[in-house]
Parts: C-alpha cells; sequence; structure tokens
C-alpha cells in the first residue's frame, strides 16, 4: 500500500513539473516562429559603381557631376551604408563644393530629401592622376533610407575651374535593400 501512494506520488510531482515546463518550451517555439530578419545587411547586399568623364550626354559637365542611382524596386528598402567618391579637377587650385546625396523630386521640383557631405577642401597630391593634381577622395559611412519607386542621385560641382578631361570620376556605393513584401 505504501508502495502504491509512493508511485502515486511520484506521478503527481512527474505531471506537475511537465506541466509547469510544457508551456516554456511551446512559447519558445512559438517565439521563433513569430520573428523573422527582413533587415540583415548580408541578406541583400547592394552595389552601385558608376564612373564618367566631363562630356556631352554624361552624368558629369565640366565642372560637376550629378549621378543616378537607379530606381529601389518594388516592396524593397535600399539602406545606404557607405559612399566612396574620387573627384579629380583640371587644376590644384580648384575646389570641390556642396557633395550631396538626394532625392528628387515632389511635384514642384523640390528636393525631398537631402544629405550633404563633409569633406576637407585640402588633399594631398594623388600620383595616380595625369599631372599630379590633386585628387579629392571622399569616403562618407552613413545610414540613408531610399524606398521603392525613388532613385538617389549624388551630385557635386567645382569652384574656380573645371573637372579633368583626363581622369573620370569615380563613385561606389554600397547598403543593401530590404525585402518588405513579407
Amino acid at each position: 500500500m505504501h508502495f502504491a501512494l509512493f508511485v502515486a506520488g511520484l506521478l503527481a510531482i512527474a505531471g506537475l513539473y511537465t506541466s509547469i515546463n510544457v508551456p516554456k518550451v511551446v512559447a519558445q517555439t512559438v517565439r521563433a516562429a513569430l520573428f523573422k530578419n527582413i533587415d540583415e545587411p548580408s541578406r541583400n547586399p547592394y552595389q552601385a559603381y558608376i564612373t564618367a568623364f566631363p562630356a556631352a550626354n554624361s552624368p558629369c559637365g565640366s565642372n560637376f557631376c550629378d549621378f543616378a542611382l537607379t530606381a529601389v524596386p518594388a516592396n524593397k528598402r535600399l539602406v545606404i551604408t557607405n559612399i566612396s567618391m574620387r573627384i579629380v579637377p583640371a587644376a590644384t587650385n580648384i575646389s570641390v563644393e556642396d557633395v550631396r546625396l538626394y532625392l528628387c523630386c515632389d511635384a514642384n521640383f523640390h528636393i525631398t530629401s537631402s544629405y550633404t557631405f563633409p569633406y576637407g577642401a585640402v588633399y594631398p597630391p594623388d600620383n595616380l592622376t595625369v599631372g599630379a593634381v590633386s585628387a579629392y577622395v571622399i569616403n562618407e559611412q552613413l545610414h540613408w533610407y531610399v524606398e521603392a519607386g525613388q532613385t538617389p542621385r549624388l551630385t557635386f560641382h567645382t569652384s574656380g575651374g573645371n573637372l579633368s578631361q583626363y581622369e573620370e570620376e569615380r563613385v561606389l556605393v554600397t547598403g543593401y535593400l530590404v525585402d518588405l513584401s513579407q
């Protein structure tokens, strides 16, 4: 009789222990199923490399460049995390002004979003440029969001002279796309 009561007591304790732990296990399983990381940078990496010489029908004129990236696809968001640029003026006394990333435009042709790059105006001569003129090298880390259908643009201009006709202007934009269809 004591043995039967002892076994019944053990079963009762085991049942109590199981009833306490089952909800935790179920909750952990349900919680894992509810979360999905759609904003992981390595899921959909983005990179755009643009080069141009100042010329007719080019994104670069004699003293400016206005690069247009491709429009962000439907159901996506572009997160731009880094921009690297190499800008080569025709002479050493020319400065680069107003380097900025922007979204254009609303119905009245107003810029809808803009990010102006901080940069220093003094750069050492670049041995890789023709005539050893100074090249502006800009590397900017940021977190800038572009929604589906929008086309990000990058622009700058020079003051005091033109861009080099012998060196191409270069832009590298990196980041990642977020899938919003989920």
